[in-house]
């Protein structure tokens, strides 16, 4: 049977976490407030991000113009398949710039709806 969902407010999950990490002696708890800070900061820009910025972020497709320039290319043509490599690595290296970002490796969103707005922490 599935358990029910507790409504804890703010201050009731501060309570919580703050009594959890009482109970860890060192090193353990530093690395436990390490990871929860990473992942509150990835929670924090995740949250941030605008809904062109998620949509760019989550879209994996080819744009038109793309899917355009790999149809004039005869399929299994070496140019057919040079094209399509070339855009799965831009699809590859655009996922670890999103990535980047949302871990804190870096403040420079790899695209933006608002390109006059500083980075988070600038």
């Amino acid at each position: 049977m599935p358990r029910k969902k507790k409504e804890i407010d703010q201050k009731g999950a501060e309570t919580i976490l703050l009594d959890f990490l009482d109970t860890l002696q060192l090193p353990e708890r530093e690395e436990t407030i390490k990871d929860l800070l990473h992942r509150l900061n990835f929670e924090l820009r995740f949250t941030q991000l605008t809904p062109e910025e998620l949509a760019h972020m989550l879209d994996e497709g080819l744009s038109p113009q793309e899917r355009a320039a790999l149809d004039r290319e005869k399929p299994g043509s070496q140019a057919f398949e040079d094209r399509l490599q070339m855009y799965a690595r831009a699809k590859y290296f655009r996922r670890m710039d999103w990535a980047s970002y949302l871990n804190g490796e870096t403040n420079k969103k790899p695209f933006t709806s608002n390109p006059v707005a500083p980075p988070p922490g600038n």
